[in-house]
């Protein structure tokens, strides 16, 4: 009898810990993708123009990508320019493909 109780008691207990997280699941669903995600996506796309997905061409966009991204985050570019640079390489969806090269390069071109 007394163990009912103790299950009891850690059922309601778990409840609302349970519904918090998925709560917060749900808002991360939400959200947009990161860079790196979309960086991710940008390089299948490249290595799929041809009409099938070619390895070796998704491996070499992934090293520049990489690369890249890796300089960026080096980089202290100010929000607006930053901005400016995400939606040229992102074609200027907040949600597609995005190019960490391509980032760079406008950064490169408008940093001082």
């Amino acid at each position: 009898m007394a163990r009912r109780g103790v299950r009891r008691l850690v059922a309601f207990a778990a409840g609302p810990v349970l519904l918090l997280l998925a709560s917060g699941a749900a808002a991360q669903l939400g959200s947009e993708p990161s860079r790196d995600a979309r960086s991710a996506a940008y390089c299948s796309q490249r290595a799929n123009i041809g009409g099938y997905y070619d390895t070796e061409a998704a491996l070499a966009c992934r090293r520049e990508e990489y690369t890249a991204a890796a300089r960026a985050r080096a980089l202290d570019a100010p929000p607006d320019l930053d901005e400016y640079c995400e939606s040229m390489a992102s074609e200027g969806s907040a949600v597609g493909p995005f190019s960490w090269r391509a980032f760079v390069e406008c950064l490169d071109g408008v940093l001082p």
